[in-house]
């Protein structure tokens, strides 16, 4: 996937799209071990190597998950984590969120309300000003305080 902003795939299973460095991935009906979770598992593998680490995944028109669907998203959290990114969930039906609970994986998969909620968490703070920046910004946008190659 190039790094156009705003770039868009569309198919019946998921829509993907970018955030400036952030791969916004929108699921539809069922996610399932029949139903079509090895083409999910092939794409986040190919964004992977792509050195695509930084995922959102927008849950809000899913129907249905199952056992390897909520593995699949444990092992990309791990696979995005391990190369210093992350991925954040969206927009979680309730069906969705109880499983997490009942598994207790609620605190390892985080779950926002909306896009830019989860947009605005891979920011990082500024320890001068306590502003929001990016990332990979190397100096603040607001007081210029010069920032550590990455600040976790």
């Amino acid at each position: 996937m190039s790094s156009d902003v705003g770039e868009k795939m569309d198919n019946q299973k998921y829509t993907i799209r970018r955030e400036k460095d952030i791969v916004l991935l929108e699921l539809r009906n069922e996610i399932d071990s029949s139903a079509g979770l090895a083409e999910l598992i092939e794409l986040t593998e190919s964004l992977l190597q792509a050195g695509e680490d930084k995922v959102i995944i927008n849950l809000d028109k899913v129907t249905f998950v199952d056992s390897s669907a909520v593995g699949w998203l444990i092992r990309l959290k791990k696979q995005t984590n391990a190369t210093g990114g992350d991925l954040k969930l969206v927009q979680a039906p309730e069906f969705v969120i109880r499983l997490l609970g009942i598994l207790h994986l609620e605190k390892l998969l985080e779950i926002y309300g909306d896009e830019e909620a989860a947009l605005d968490g891979f920011k990082v703070v500024c320890p001068s000003c306590s502003r929001k920046i990016e990332r990979n910004d190397p100096f603040c946008r607001f007081c210029g305080h010069r920032m550590k190659a990455v600040e976790e």
